[in-house]
């Protein structure tokens, strides 16, 4: 039963990017899990790269990375991560909470991007410089444009641009 647990808990994680290819990483665990965690993707043929990894602020703790050994497999992911961005881009456009923009001289825009403190219900706003082959946002930085992926900041702006805003 607790290996079930393991892997509906792992494969729920946000993919990252290691070496220009996405891979899935499960949520941290302690050091015994961690090991059986290793194990059991290590030894599942529908799994590759599977490494095992601890943390380097919390040496007691650790998790494991890995990617699925099946090419058309890998590809669903690459979309699925694309495809989450845009629906997250859509839903902020849909929703109160929009961004506000400004351009720049280069021919970039500032995408204020807002967030909600749910425990206060203030908006405050980070500051990212957008353009259609860039973002400044962190996701874009360490995810999306190892992919070639656009973060939501850069879908959001393609989508005002056809709206003619």
């Amino acid at each position: 039963m607790s290996t079930i647990n393991i892997l509906s808990r792992n494969t729920k994680r946000a993919p990252l990017v290691t070496g220009g290819q996405l891979s899935y990483r499960t949520v941290l665990l302690p050091v015994a899990r961690v090991a059986r965690a290793y194990a059991m993707y290590a030894a599942n043929p529908r799994f590759t790269d599977v490494s095992m990894i601890v943390s380097p602020t919390s040496p007691n703790n650790g998790y494991v990375t890995f990617r699925p050994s099946n090419p058309e497999c890998a590809e669903r992911m690459i979309e699925q991560f694309s495809d989450d961005r845009a629906r997250r881009a859509q839903t902020t456009l849909d929703n109160a909470l929009t961004y506000e923009w400004d351009s720049n001289p280069d021919g970039s825009e500032i995408c204020y991007s807002p967030k909600l403190n749910k425990a206060t219900g203030e908006i405050t706003y980070d500051a990212y410089t957008v353009s259609p082959t860039s973002c400044d946002c962190a996701d874009y930085q360490y995810r999306c444009r190892r992919l070639n992926v656009q973060c939501k900041h850069q879908i959001a702006q393609s989508l005002r641009r056809q709206e003619g805003l």
